[in-house]
């Protein structure tokens, strides 16, 4: 099966926030989308991303997956590392540091009938031994349990059945 992965990742520059000039050249191709830029300090950079629809590492898969890529100066990117496996399609991810190294990461889990679930897991990231990040060995998106608890939160006469562990503001948990 031959696939066509023409997407590629370009950066801009802006002065003023409100025009942007293209940089040169690229910074990944290969059919990567969805990037979200996690970390970008000098010499630390960290970009979470998707493949392509069609563009999965192994050219058969069609369920797109997540990636991370690192870089010491935004514009030169390591070759994308593979996060989750293929059982299902994750895409649009997104995340921010909770912690040092690691990071809260939300995406899209494509299910049947076009529908999709926002996810959570967590990326940690290790010191490489010349200083800068890489991902670890065994780098895994971890979700929360595939059980959803439901609780029962009260407001006056107002009984609200929430999935989660928390009430919303100004409930309590019955």
């Amino acid at each position: 099966m031959t696939t066509s992965c023409p997407e590629k990742v370009a950066s801009y520059i802006s002065t003023d926030g409100i025009t942007f000039t293209k940089e040169s050249g690229w910074r990944l191709e290969g059919g990567y989308v969805d990037t979200e830029v996690l970390r970008a300090k000098d010499g630390e950079w960290l970009m979470i991303m998707a493949d392509g629809p069609g563009c999965p590492a192994g050219g058969s898969r069609k369920l797109q997956q997540l990636y991370v890529s690192t870089s010491t100066d935004g514009l030169s990117w390591s070759k994308p590392q593979v996060l989750t496996n293929a059982s299902q399609g994750r895409l649009d991810p997104t995340g921010y540091e909770v912690s040092t190294n690691v990071f809260r990461i939300y995406y899209a889990l494509g299910e049947a009938n076009n529908t999709y679930t926002l996810k959570r897991a967590a990326l940690r990231i290790k010191e490489t031994p010349a200083g800068s990040i890489g991902v670890t060995n065994t780098p895994k998106a971890t979700t929360p349990s595939s059980k959803s608890k439901t609780i029962t939160c009260v407001k006056g006469k107002t009984v609200k059945k929430v999935t989660g562990t928390k009430c919303p503001k100004g409930f309590t948990k019955k």
